[in-house]
Formats: structure tokens, sequence, C-alpha cells
């Protein structure tokens, strides 16, 4: 899908001065940094979060970020979190073909 076309949806068809309206900007903001070639990165995330959809959501369908990149820094957050004991429980399962607690 589209940038345009997934803005639209999300929006439920707001034109770009009731997007603006919504976001607390003004329509040529909306209309150069989210109706343009280029989106604005700063501007997608305002706008998902005024329109309750994850800023996530709206970088990827703009082309900043893609599924692949977010789900690498999710499991590097996860590795980061995990502690020593959840790290080994894990190295165990997998060791043992999943009989392991």
């Amino acid at each position: 899908m589209a940038f345009r076309e997934w803005k639209q949806m999300v929006s439920h068809g707001d034109s770009d001065r009731g997007i603006a309206a919504r976001m607390g900007t003004n329509q040529m903001r909306v209309s150069r940094h989210l109706s343009g070639d280029s989106p604005v990165a700063e501007t997608v995330i305002a706008f998902s979060r005024t329109y309750g959809v994850s800023p996530i959501e709206g970088l990827i369908e703009a082309g900043f970020l893609t599924r692949g990149d977010v789900h690498r820094a999710g499991l590097v957050e996860a590795l980061r979190e995990a502690t020593g004991a959840e790290l080994a429980a894990e190295v165990t399962r997998r060791l043992t073909g999943g009989l392991a607690d």
C-alpha cells in the first residue's frame, strides 16, 4: 500500500485541512509533509499518534523503516532486557530440543 493510501485509510478520508485541525497544526505543514512524494518522519509520527495508530506503522508505510528493521530492533532489545538466567534457560531449551522448561 502506498503511503498516501495508508494516510487516507488511517484518517478515514479526512482532507489535509481536517488532518491539520486534528493535529493542531496548519494545513500547509500537512500538505508539504504528508501529501508529497517525500513524507517527513516527524510529521508522520505526529499524524500516527493523532489518529491512534503506531508511529512504527507510519514510518514503515512512509518508507523510513522496514518490518525487518523493527523485528531486528525488537529482538536486540529483548536480548538486552533478558536476564542471564532467562538466556541460559533458552539456550538449554534449544540444546535439549525443547524438552527443558
